[in-house]
């Protein structure tokens, strides 16, 4: 069966990486198709069928370690620093971040055309790691650091609470990476406020005094 005029079966990199679901095309170009999950609304660009392809080698960091793949695109193809993409890697299908862009003649540059692209050296953010701060109940200065894994599209919310090495902990400032341009603050200090886990540098935390696990 055909697919409907304006629509596209593809792979959603939010809500499903490794099956096709249907999109609407938003916009049309040469490169690539900007289309939009019907499911989930999530916006995403694919490649048209039917275009040339070429593949373009693709370094991930994840938690320390890196992994090499290589990513089908087109020549004409745009990529930036901070664009998200899907990989299909040995281990894993992994949704990463372009961090930073090595040109054919080994230039690191913010954004380029696939063709123009010697290297893509990128960070894994389906899933992340988070480094937390927590400080004691009282205020004092006996603060201790933490990590806890959540999914990239899990949004830290200044006031709510977060379950810290088997604790709840109450969420009081968050800090963004230095590379993530998309906020306007570094710092998120006003409840309610709320950052994407895999924008975060740092996230800072008040222990419930009541908690039994409390160093205090």
């Amino acid at each position: 069966m055909a697919e409907p005029a304006g629509q596209q079966l593809v792979a959603c990199p939010h809500c499903s990486p490794a099956e096709p679901v249907v999109h609407t095309v938003l916009a049309a170009g040469a490169g690539a198709h900007t289309v939009r999950c019907d499911a989930c609304g999530h916006v995403h660009k694919v490649q048209p069928s039917g275009a040339t392809t070429i593949e373009r080698p693709v370094i991930i960091s994840q938690e320390g370690e890196s992994t090499r793949t290589v990513v089908p695109t087109t020549p004409a193809e745009p990529v930036a620093c901070g664009d998200e993409f899907i990989v299909d890697t040995d281990a894993a299908i992994m949704q990463v971040r372009v961090t930073a862009i090595e040109d054919a003649d080994g230039r690191r540059v913010e954004a380029a055309t696939m063709a123009d692209v010697r290297t893509l050296w990128t960070r894994a953010v389906d899933n992340v790691r988070v480094n937390v701060t927590v400080h004691p109940p009282d205020g004092r200065d006996r603060s201790h650091s933490a990590t806890v894994r959540l999914p990239g599209e899990f949004a830290l919310e200044v006031g709510a609470t977060l379950d810290v090495d088997d604790a709840v902990v109450t969420v009081s400032a968050v800090r963004i990476r230095d590379a993530v341009t998309d906020y306007r603050h570094r710092t998120y200090d006003h409840p309610g406020d709320a950052v994407f886990a895999k924008d975060v540098q740092r996230v800072y935390a008040v222990a419930d005094r009541r908690d039994p696990w409390s160093v205090w």
